[in-house]
């Protein structure tokens, strides 16, 4: 028992508008549910709506909402939480919208004892009740309820406060597009297994929480929904959208790293939802109940990691993203991919409702660019470096960042696991821009379209160090190793991916080409 005092000030959520519509019908079912077992009527208020709008005319509409309503209330009690024990890994804790996270601390590792009958023994779930006449919390088994507060059917009362403290988890999993939810069972998996496909998920097709999914009719399925159907798929193999699949083992990797990681956040952090997802992650065996939560480990893991990586090359590089050349250029880049996310949008190409891919990148000078990928097997993977070929499609600004939309992406090539990119390049400039030059070299690469004659050749000088590239309608005539003689004027300078890091490149313009003595 304790004596914290009862809690002050709701809650408020922050909630994006086009999710607002779902959001208030689930709320309207689960309060039904309630009021017929003794709560109060519960509702959403919004306290206000923001407005942002962005320098490129992009907008977003926020609105701030507490839960109207109360935990039903038994004269002189009141509910404030339920604890789902979970052994030695801990309690995840489902509480009032208005009682503050630190008011519960203490309950995070308690035991599974009842402060009424004293018998401490096994209980999936106990819960903590406010009595006004001394002011003081207990912890309360289910079976002790009615014996503690003199009433004919408190149990009653406890599913009641149970569906309220489920209407604010629902809220808070859309809060700022944070959390996960829970669902019900009694079935118990391997967590490194079921990380392991909600990994391969998140790779293939992008992190889809249950808010999103449930909030759009037309999403893909959640990504934990669809690691329980990889784990238990149906019968009949065309019922299932995964057959044949399998986690790689770079997916049960990142399993075990995201494990590692949640394992190793701040037992005394004030977020419930990172102590929740720490304690469901502690154990080996992992409840279906917690699914969805643990689901999200994956993806807050992917998302520190690459927040980390971008602080990294904020160091590296220095200085704000500014736009990528101008629109409707071609150009070469070499890029990061710091986030991938799946939407479900219309295709006015395809006339249909279909997934699309949105790939946050980075080049190694800071600048930010997106990608909008209608294929799957065109898709990238996050945390890789790619060399590629894109065109500037539109300049925007987004969240006060300068980005660049990239279209027509073609020629996407993983770089190696090893590749540096943040290395000093190799090789050197040659002559300025305009400049005439004339140069010894030797052909390392023809390029050109796939069944047809070459018409560009990549060239290094002498020393091996400075590459040079330029197209010539004479580019069959020179094979890989010949020894030739070029003039030609300095048309541009770029970074290109070598083998392990970034090399120089000139492009030359006007090139006269001739065998060299």
């Amino acid at each position: 028992m304790s004596d914290t005092d009862t809690p002050e000030g709701p809650a408020v959520f922050k909630i994006a508008e086009p999710r607002m519509a779902w959001l208030q019908a689930r709320v309207k079912r689960l309060a039904k549910r309630a009021e017929r077992l003794g709560c109060s009527p519960i509702s959403l208020t919004v306290l206000r709506r923001e407005v942002h709008k962005t320098l490129s005319g992009d907008v977003k509409i926020w609105l701030y909402v507490t839960v109207a309503g109360d935990a039903p209330v038994i004269p002189g009690y009141v509910f404030l939480a339920t604890i789902q024990h979970l052994g030695e890994a801990g309690n995840v804790i489902r509480r009032a919208p208005d009682v503050p996270a630190s008011a519960l601390k203490r309950y995070r590792t308690a035991r599974s004892s009842c402060d009424h009958c004293r018998v401490d023994r096994r209980r999936n779930d106990t819960y903590i009740v406010f009595r006004e006449s001394d002011r003081l919390t207990y912890q309360v088994g289910r079976t002790c309820l009615k014996d503690f507060m003199g009433h004919a059917d408190p149990e009653r009362y406890a599913r009641a406060a149970e569906l309220f403290f489920e209407i604010v988890a629902t809220v808070e999993e859309l809060d700022d597009d944070w959390g996960a939810g829970f669902t019900e069972g009694k079935r118990y998996v391997s967590l490194a297994a079921y990380l392991g496909w909600v990994a391969m998920l998140i790779r293939l097709y992008g992190w889809v929480s249950k808010g999103a999914a449930a909030s759009d009719p037309n999403s893909a399925e959640s990504t934990s929904i669809s690691a329980i159907t990889c784990l238990f798929p149906p019968s009949n193999p065309a019922h299932n959208p995964f057959h044949g699949l399998h986690p790689r083992a770079a997916d049960h990797r990142a399993a075990l790293a995201s494990i590692g990681w949640a394992r190793a956040i701040d037992p005394e952090t004030d977020s419930d939802y990172l102590h929740n997802l720490r304690v469901v992650c502690m154990g080996e065996a992992l409840p279906e109940r917690c699914f969805g939560i643990a689901a999200s480990a994956v993806s807050t893991y992917q998302r520190e990691i690459a927040r980390a990586e971008q602080r990294e090359l904020d160091q590296v590089a220095g200085g704000s993203s500014e736009h990528l050349a101008l629109v409707g250029d071609r150009l070469d880049l070499v890029v990061k991919v710091t986030g991938i996310k799946v939407i479900n949008g219309w295709s006015e190409w395809a006339q249909d409702y279909t997934d699309r891919w949105i790939h946050k990148l980075t080049t190694r000078d800071n600048d930010r660019a997106v990608w909008f990928c209608g294929d799957v097997d065109r898709k990238l993977e996050q945390g890789r470096w790619y060399a590629l070929r894109a065109t500037v499609r539109d300049h925007k600004e987004f969240q006060g960042v300068l980005e660049t939309t990239i279209t027509r992406v073609s020629d996407a090539r993983q770089l190696p696991s090893g590749f540096d990119a943040l290395a000093e390049p190799l090789g050197r400039v040659v002559g300025d821009l305009d400049e005439k030059v004339h140069l010894y070299l030797e052909v390392v690469e023809q390029v050109g379209p796939e069944g047809k004659a070459p018409k560009r050749l990549v060239c290094r000088n002498g020393d091996g160090g400075t590459l040079v590239a330029f197209n010539t309608s004479t580019a069959p005539k020179w094979a890989v190793g010949s020894k030739v003689r070029v003039s030609g004027t300095v048309k541009a300078t770029t970074l290109v991916a070598g083998a392990r890091v970034m090399e120089h490149l000139t492009e030359l313009g006007r090139p006269r080409v001739k065998a060299s003595s």
